[in-house]
């Protein structure tokens, strides 16, 4: 497994306001603690939430950078496909205004296509087992490719997931596409207050 360390970093993030969810902001705080594995676990306390998703397999789950991207994790390939433009996956937490996610994904497309007068949309389907998920491809043909999904994890969150697949010149190709799905899958939000009585539980002797 290609990690940027052998450990999952369990690492607080602070979700500042936003204006449109594509780009919602996103600052480090600081690094908490770490466990092993490779499910990663990313505290995000201004939501009271954590953020767990998979690491595929062969592929760099980077939480050091994430920050710099506007994410709480971030995916690719390796350092060679994340310095030419590759693929690269970022997973954010955002806070929801209301219910009406498909309003959110439509108020967001709309921008992209003010930002890009040649840009296209196309739904996409990628489904998650427990979360409501929308999804959209962005693209500028030949320039710009971005696959969207919005998971909406129900009333009992405050927060809401976006997953993005950005790729320059080109498509996915169905071996990105397999890993974006398996993320977006594998992504889910779980109360701090939750796991810390979880983790606190006494044992039996």
């Amino acid at each position: 497994m290609k990690h940027l360390y052998s450990t999952i970093i369990v690492i607080v993030l602070l979700v500042c306001p936003f204006q449109s969810m594509l780009f919602a902001q996103l600052a480090l705080s600081k690094v908490s603690g770490v466990e092993s594995g490779n499910y990663l676990e990313i505290k995000l306390p201004e939501s009271k939430v954590y953020l767990g998703v998979k690491e595929p397999h062969n592929w760099v789950g980077d939480l050091v950078k994430a920050p710099d991207y506007y994410a709480a994790a971030l995916f690719y390939q390796n350092t060679k496909s994340f310095k030419s433009g590759g693929a690269l996956i970022k997973v954010t937490v955002y806070k929801k205004i209301d219910e009406n996610t498909l309003a959110d994904i439509e108020y967001d497309m709309n921008k992209f296509s003010k930002n890009n007068q040649k840009a296209k949309f196309l739904p996409i389907e990628v489904t998650h087992s427990d979360y409501a998920a929308f999804g959209r491809l962005a693209y500028v043909e030949r320039k710009y490719y971005e696959y969207v999904t919005y998971l909406n994890p129900g009333r009992e969150f405050e927060s809401g997931i976006l997953v993005r697949m950005e790729l320059k010149n080109r498509e996915a190709t169905p071996t990105e596409w397999t890993i974006y799905e398996e993320i977006v899958r594998s992504t889910h939000l779980s109360p701090i207050e939750e796991q810390y009585k979880a983790e606190n539980i006494p044992v039996q002797r």
